[in-house]
């Protein structure tokens, strides 16, 4: 089916085409909007319904989401990626257009702005390069089914993060403990670590070794105060890369200062 649907494209039969792409399951249609070239692939997606876009766009690896934002309007590009965890803006800005990366920039909340300019400028080798930005977070005393349904609609992995009503860290949950409250509990009772955290300057190296130590598929990131700046999940450290030139004994990817620079620049955002 994948020739025919690309013969119709290079045809100009887009009607043909579609018809026959929404009979494609999700991953098929994955694998078909990494086959075709840039436009064809923008064609294809801008016919799809708005659930079906996002579902596809998350459905694809990193290179083929820069690669299909690279094709849109910085408007429909921003759209999708705002969602995205800090780490993977980061990645995705770097390839870019620069009035894409402007784009989302704007449309980004003062506080995510702020965690992704962190992130540009952070060493490679530290927390806050890799760390996710501001997670959902429960307050102590929502009942458990509440929390099931806050963690059901989390991209930040299997945890809930709870704090107290000044925002301050008590603990994380997961979805095996939220499962197994009953549903009027209140949600620190199926808190299963409060001990276990980062901070925004560790390393990586002490990273994998709290992660090992405990067990959690995501730990949170606390600031002096103990209030919540990210989180950083287990699966994200298989994705670190040793690279860039060491400065000041950190190592530094390069070109990410100056992307920082040039981006938030020709921008009145902080």
């Amino acid at each position: 089916m994948f020739e025919s649907i690309i013969e119709n494209l290079r045809l100009g039969r887009y009607g043909q085409a579609m018809d026959l792409a929404n009979r494609l399951q999700d991953d098929e249609l994955s694998r078909l909007v990494q086959e075709v070239d840039s436009t064809r692939a923008r064609l294809l997606f801008r016919r799809l319904p708005p659930k079906r876009q996002r579902a596809l766009f998350f459905s694809l690896d990193l290179p083929n989401r820069r690669r299909l934002l690279a094709a849109l309007e910085p408007s429909e590009a921003a759209e999708l990626a705002l969602p995205l965890p800090t780490h993977e803006q980061v990645r995705l800005l770097e390839e870019c257009p620069r009035a894409h990366s402007q784009t989302l920039l704007r449309r980004l909340h003062p506080e995510q702005r702020h965690a992704l300019r962190r992130a540009l400028e952070a060493p490679a080798n530290g927390v806050t390069r890799w760390m996710r930005g501001l997670p959902p977070l429960i307050t102590a005393g929502a009942p458990g089914r509440a929390a099931c349904r806050r963690l059901s609609r989390s991209r930040h992995g299997d945890v809930l993060l709870v704090v107290d009503g000044k925002g301050l860290y008590l603990g994380l949950t997961t979805g095996a403990s939220l499962a197994a409250l009953a549903d009027e509990k209140p949600v620190e009772q199926g808190v299963v670590d409060s001990s276990w955290h980062l901070r925004p300057d560790d390393g990586l190296r002490r990273a994998r070794r709290y992660f090992k130590r405990s067990g959690l598929p995501a730990l949170p990131v606390l600031d002096a105060q103990h209030r919540v700046v990210g989180v950083l999940a287990a699966a994200d450290l298989r994705t670190t890369r040793a690279a860039g030139r060491t400065r000041g004994g950190q190592r530094w990817l390069p070109g990410r200062l100056a992307l920082a620079s040039v981006l938030f620049r020709g921008l009145s955002v902080k």
